[in-house]
């Protein structure tokens, strides 16, 4: 049984307990969480990041990092991550300037 369902069903603890417990939740929610890490080969999670990040680019060239993170739901650092990849393996090109430019989606 979980220490939050003791918690709850055992009424009101002592300020100590109750930080424990409150604690061992943090954690667990926190170990629960999906996150893209760094240093993985490209597997289904990249794909369908770098699937995302192409859906948005074709929707809207001149989308920025911060944009294309609050559209997808993923990081700006996840988002740059996974341009350069696709910058790499052909698939997207940066027309223009930084501040100016587009995206062009390349078919392959």
């Amino acid at each position: 049984m979980d220490n939050f369902d003791e918690y709850l069903r055992q009424g009101e603890p002592n300020k100590a307990e109750k930080a424990k417990v409150w604690k061992n939740r943090e954690i667990h929610l926190l170990a629960e969480t999906v996150n893209d890490p760094a240093n993985t080969p490209n597997d289904l999670v990249n794909d369908l990041v770098k699937r995302n990040i192409l859906h948005c680019l074709k929707q809207n060239p001149k989308a920025i990092y911060t944009e294309l993170a609050a559209n997808t739901g993923y990081s700006a650092a996840t988002i740059k991550r996974h341009i350069q990849e696709l910058k790499k393996l052909g698939l997207i090109e940066r027309i223009g300037s930084d501040k100016t430019g587009y995206w062009k989606v390349l078919e392959k």
